[in-house]
């Protein structure tokens, strides 16, 4: 994930303490190009400096349960996307979600 194009939020936000990012989430992109619905990154910064985009889904594990790491590769292999992602791909005012 590259950090560039920031912007920020204001701290008054209620619910921005529950939109920081920790260590090794997975965030999964909703909504962009065919080629871009999809595919997933892990977040590797440090907890509680960013928060997220409305176009991405954080998804967090419980403790060790499952590894984000390998989540993350399965969810990008291009087994996953052919069946798990393209059959569901909707296009909707020039973009896909």
């Amino acid at each position: 994930m590259v950090l560039n194009d920031r912007r920020k939020v204001p701290h008054c936000i209620d619910d921005l303490p529950h939109l920081y990012l920790k260590r090794f989430d997975l965030l999964y992109n909703r909504t962009n190009s065919a080629e871009l619905v999809g595919k997933t990154g892990i977040y590797l910064g440090d907890d509680d400096a960013y928060t997220f985009a409305s176009y991405l889904i954080r998804i967090r594990f419980l403790n060790n349960l499952t590894s984000p790491v390998y989540a993350n590769l399965a969810m990008n292999a291009p087994y996953f996307r052919a069946t798990q992602i393209v059959p569901e791909l909707q296009q909707q005012c020039g973009q896909r979600t």
